[in-house]
């Protein structure tokens, strides 16, 4: 959990009412996972792989935030553990440095021995930060990079590595499908390739909750799907990344370490993390620009939906918006769907079918203003039926007491193309950058 420098200064106002505990060293010669907990009322991060311990503590009223890292069993590279009894509520401090743990003694902290050891190989760093605001938990250790840099950006100094845990189970590597920029609003389409077998031991997660998940409806022409679930494919899984908000997201793949799921948190660790810059866009203001472009305000609003509908129809040659219908292969009435397009707004790439462009006619005429009613007519008749067919592509508004169609769905088939070539995700040319 990341938390600013006052809201430290805050609780340590709440000190007095804590128990003071002074906590043994666990033993190491079974520890894998290493538990990372939190004291509310102090702001100190403590970090266990005794499963006794954290249980006490959190019965103690101490947050349990699940896997840290994973520690190696031995190493040449032992972390000391020390203990400061002389602050309000105590506070732990964790160090591989002989020198810093002889000095930390000298000036009057408890030694409690070896509290795990460091990866030798150095395989995951864990970041240490000091909160200088802080008397008690002024030290956080991370293998979040993205935690890491907060920390210092609201106001903890970066004291580099601290020691390393182990590599996780399984590697992974995230990339986008379709080469565009990722907007608010739209979901896109993401690969996972992993040597994990069970998608169900990692997550995706942004701003600290899981990405969206789906089977989806549509069968993608350009993907071969390996499994029963449409999400399975070659070397990995397809996800959707729906991005809650504008700017710089922090993307993270996260491995569950094992099947604790004791206290209701997740026993995993941060595996990779990724930086996603998210363009804000808005559709209402798209619409403004294109009324702004076809209409004049000397116009009735039937008038301006029908120079609207033109406008979007008209090619892009001859000074129109040119929307255009999905793809079609040649010979064929069928759209082909790929997933390199999924998550590009319609207005982006200016294909849109007979469901997006009666919904979006109904939010022109909104923004026009002046109607009595506005229906969308694409429900009207069961799907398939001849009645749906001839009428759900319309925009009905009723103006002054008379109703009016309009479409803005281009009624024959546009942009034929042979079939897309599927995409091979063992070669990195058929994905793109996941930043």
């Amino acid at each position: 959990m990341l938390r600013s420098p006052l809201l430290s200064r805050v609780r340590n106002l709440l000190v007095a009412a804590v128990v003071l505990l002074v906590f043994l060293a666990p033993s190491v010669a079974n520890a894998a996972e290493m538990y990372r907990l939190y004291n509310p009322w102090t702001g100190e991060h403590f970090y266990t792989a005794d499963t006794r311990e954290r249980e006490d503590l959190t019965i103690a009223g101490w947050v349990y935030e699940g896997v840290g890292w994973v520690a190696p069993n031995k190493s040449k590279t032992p972390v000391y553990r020390l203990y400061n009894r002389y602050v309000p509520g105590g506070d732990h401090h964790y160090t591989t440095s002989a020198a810093e743990r002889d000095s930390l003694k000298k000036a009057g902290w408890k030694y409690e021995g070896i509290g795990w050891y460091s990866d030798d190989a150095k395989s995951v760093p864990l970041y240490r930060q000091y909160n200088p605001y802080a008397k008690t938990g002024t030290h956080n250790y991370t293998s979040d990079k993205a935690e890491n840099d907060h920390l210092i950006a609201v106001g903890w100094r970066g004291e580099g590595v601290g020691w390393y845990g182990l590599s996780p189970k399984y590697s992974y590597e995230v990339f986008f499908l379709g080469d565009y920029a990722t907007y608010t609003g739209w979901s896109r389409a993401i690969y996972v390739r992993t040597n994990n077998p069970d998608s169900s031991t990692f997550r995706l997660s942004v701003d600290g909750k899981t990405v969206n998940e789906r089977l989806y409806s549509i069968y993608y022409d350009d993907v071969d799907y390996t499994g029963s679930a449409f999400k399975e494919v070659e070397g990995g899984y397809v996800f959707l990344f729906a991005p809650p908000r504008a700017g710089a997201l922090t993307v993270q793949v996260m491995e569950r370490t094992s099947d604790d799921y004791w206290a209701g948190k997740r026993a995993e660790v941060c595996v990779a993390s990724y930086t996603v810059n998210v363009t804000q866009t808005s559709e209402e203001e798209w619409m403004r620009s294109v009324l702004a472009e076809c209409t004049t305000d000397d116009m009735t609003p039937p008038e301006k939906m029908d120079a609207l509908c033109e406008y979007l129809l008209t090619s892009q040659e001859e000074g129109g918006y040119g929307f255009m219908y999905p793809k079609n292969e040649s010979g064929t009435s069928r759209p082909i769907y790929s997933i390199r397009d999924e998550g590009c707004p319609y207005y982006v790439k200016r294909r849109w079918n007979s469901f997006d462009s009666p919904a979006a006619l109904c939010e022109f005429a909104r923004l026009i203003g002046g109607f009595d009613d506005i229906h969308n007519c694409y429900d009207d008749y069961p799907f398939g039926t001849p009645q749906w067919s001839n009428t759900h592509y319309y925009c009905r508004v009723t103006y002054q007491g008379e109703e009016y169609l309009f479409m803005a769905c281009p009624l024959e088939r546009t942009g034929e193309v042979p079939a897309p070539e599927k995409i091979d995700f063992m070669n990195d040319a058929d994905l793109y950058p996941f930043a």
